[in-house]
């Protein structure tokens, strides 16, 4: 892949990097609207590949209890969005407005539980 100017521009203005479940894979257009880099692993890919490549990532998905073990362990971070609706446009506006009120660009290692409310849970695992 030749890196040009154009995809350096476009990394520098994303907000985080984020991996979205294959069972969300919907959500993966409404969050680059948001500025987002999404990635996605192929579908039928195993928790323990998607553990190994997680570190520094947040993982969005709605089967945290797969995952929420190693969060400190692989370094990485949960949202998660099995208590709110999949519609995709909704959610992505949802995970955007916490990104920002809970700065999670500067947060390691956290589980963010998401509910339909807005008064989301930001959990800090030792």
């Amino acid at each position: 892949m030749k890196i040009t100017s154009e995809l350096l521009r476009k990394r520098s203005l994303a907000r985080g990097v984020l991996v979205v479940d294959e069972n969300l894979f919907n959500l993966a257009p409404e969050l680059e609207k948001k500025r987002f880099r999404v990635r996605m692993f192929p579908a039928g890919t195993v928790d323990e590949q998607i553990i190994v490549n997680l570190t520094g990532r947040t993982l969005v998905t709605n089967n945290p209890k797969d995952f929420e073990d190693e969060v400190p362990v692989v370094e990485f971070s949960i949202i998660d969005t099995t208590a709110v609706s999949k519609d995709g446009s909704n959610l992505a506006t949802m995970i955007s407005n916490a990104w920002i009120k809970y700065r999670l660009n500067s947060q390691a290692n956290f589980i963010l539980r998401l509910r339909p409310d807005g008064k989301h849970k930001l959990e800090l695992p030792q």
